[in-house]
């Protein structure tokens, strides 16, 4: 997770206490949508650094065939 979206998720969450400590749904609710922003953002950079990998993997393997 980057910073930013560690920053964004921690947010989140100090709006979501603040907006259910003072009875604001609303403001509660802005702070769980943007944790779960944060969330899936988080998921993405996953998948993004996980086909990277599996790309660099398989640029390997082809040359490693092409040597043999």
């Amino acid at each position: 997770m980057s910073l930013g979206d560690k920053i964004d998720e921690a947010t989140g969450k100090a709006k979501e206490n603040v907006g259910r400590a003072a009875g604001n749904d609303r403001m509660e609710s802005e702070g769980k949508v943007e944790q779960a922003e944060a969330k899936v953002k988080e998921g993405f950079e996953d998948v993004k650094n996980s086909i990277s990998g599996l790309a660099e993997k398989a640029k390997n393997a082809l040359h490693s065939d092409k040597k043999s």
